[in-house]
C-alpha cells in the first residue's frame, strides 16, 4: 500500500512502514524520516482543502466552532432539505419519497394552507364542501342546519306562545298576543276628527264628512258629519286643484281687479273665458280710415260698432260710415265721410 493518502493509512501502528513510497520503517536511512514528514504535512494539506477526496467519518459529536460551507445541497436522509435556497415566507412540504419541496409564501396574505393530493396551496375555505358542523350562535352563528332550525334558534322561545306576534319594546323582542275578531289598538274615532265611523274592529268602516258651505264667518271645524276651513274674504281665487296656474281648473275666480286691461281714450278689458272688448277714437276727415286695436285679439274680431261726432251738425243725417272689409284681429278699415270731426268704436273678440 502506497499510503498515499490518510484513508490507507492502518490503525495498526506497526503496519505504517511507509508514506507514498518513503520508507520509515525500522533502520531507515535519516533521510526518510524528514522527507516522510514533508509529505504527510502535504496529505494533511490536500485533506484539508477537499483535493484528496477522502471520505471523512465522525465517530462521535461534531463541533465546528465557525460556518460549515457545504459545496452540495444537503439531501433530506442525511438530515437536510435537499434544497439551495428558500424565500421569506416560504413553506417546506414532502413532495415524494425523501424529497421536500417549497411552498411559495409572497401574495398569499388572507389566505389559509389547505391540503391536497401531493401538494399543499394557499387559499380560502369553500364553505359548502370544506366546513363540517354548524356554527353556535355564542360564535356569530346560528347553531343548526337548516333554515327553519336557524329562524327557531334566533328567535324568542316558541313554546306556549302559538298564535301571538313578534313584537318590540324598543330594546329586545318577544312574543305578544295579537288581535283576533275584537277591538285593540285604537278602538273609536272621536268627535272632532272629521271621520266616522265609531269603534274600529277587523271589518270597521271610516268615512270622512261632506264639506259645509263656505261664508264670511267660516273657521276651521270637523266633525262625524262635516267638516270646513276658514277663509279670509274677499275671495281672490279659487282653483280646482292647487296645480291650475294655467287657470284651466274645473272652478277658478280671480278679482275682477287683476284681468288684463288698459283704461283711456283707447283701450280694452279681458274677461274671463277670453272674452275682450276694445274702443277708440278714430281722427275723420278722410274718406277711408283705419282703426288699429290698441292690442290684437288671440282668436277673431266678432263685431266693430262706429258712430261718427259732428260738433256743427244742426240735425238729420246725410251719410253713414261702412266697413270696407272684415275686421281681423288687429284692425278694421273704414269707408267714412268727410265731414265728421272723429269716429267712435268699439270692437269685440277673443
Amino acid at each position: 500500500m502506497a499510503n498515499s493518502k490518510i484513508s490507507e493509512y492502518s490503525n495498526i501502528p506497526a503496519n505504517n512502514t511507509e508514506i507514498d513510497g518513503i520508507n520509515i520503517a525500522e533502520g531507515c536511512a535519516p533521510s526518510g524520516i524528514n522527507n516522510a514528514i514533508r509529505e504527510l504535512m502535504a496529505q494533511l494539506k490536500d485533506f484539508q482543502s477537499g483535493t484528496a477526496g477522502d471520505d471523512f467519518t465522525v465517530g462521535g459529536e461534531l463541533s465546528v466552532a465557525g460556518a460549515v460551507n457545504l459545496s452540495t445541497v444537503l439531501s433530506v436522509t442525511s438530515g437536510g432539505t435537499g434544497l439551495s435556497s428558500v424565500a421569506a415566507g416560504d413553506m417546506l412540504y414532502a413532495n415524494g419519497t425523501n424529497t421536500l419541496a417549497k411552498l411559495a409564501g409572497a401574495g398569499a396574505t388572507g389566505s389559509v394552507l389547505l391540503s391536497g393530493i401531493t401538494a399543499p396551496s394557499w387559499g380560502k375555505v369553500p364553505l359548502s364542501t370544506h366546513v363540517s358542523g354548524e356554527l353556535p350562535i355564542a360564535n356569530g352563528g346560528t347553531g343548526a342546519s337548516t333554515a327553519t332550525g336557524a329562524i327557531n334558534a334566533l328567535l324568542p322561545s316558541q313554546s306556549g306562545n302559538a298564535n301571538k306576534v313578534l313584537g318590540t319594546n324598543g330594546t329586545n323582542v318577544s312574543w305578544v298576543a295579537q288581535a283576533t275578531g275584537g277591538t285593540a289598538g285604537v278602538t273609536s274615532i272621536t268627535a272632532g276628527s272629521g271621520l266616522s265611523g265609531g269603534t274600529i274592529t277587523s271589518t270597521g268602516t271610516i268615512s270622512m264628512g261632506t264639506p259645509s258651505t263656505l261664508s264670511a264667518t267660516s273657521t276651521n271645524s270637523a266633525s262625524g258629519s262635516t267638516h270646513t276651513h276658514a277663509v279670509t274674504f274677499p275671495v281672490t281665487s279659487l282653483k280646482g286643484q292647487s296645480s291650475d296656474s294655467s287657470q284651466t281648473g274645473d272652478i277658478i275666480l280671480t278679482n275682477l281687479a287683476s284681468f288684463a286691461k288698459s283704461l283711456g281714450t283707447n283701450g280694452y278689458q279681458k274677461f274671463p273665458g277670453g272674452l275682450m272688448i276694445q274702443w277708440g277714437v278714430a281722427a275723420g276727415g278722410s274718406t277711408t280710415t283705419t282703426v288699429t286695436f290698441p292690442t290684437a285679439f288671440s282668436t277673431a274680431c266678432y263685431s266693430v260698432q262706429v258712430i261718427a261726432l259732428v260738433s256743427a251738425d244742426v240735425g238729420g243725417i246725410d251719410n253713414a260710415t261702412v266697413l270696407k272689409s272684415a275686421p281681423t284681429t288687429t284692425g278694421v278699415d273704414l269707408s267714412t265721410p268727410t265731414g265728421p270731426d272723429s269716429f267712435y268704436w268699439v270692437a269685440i273678440g277673443s
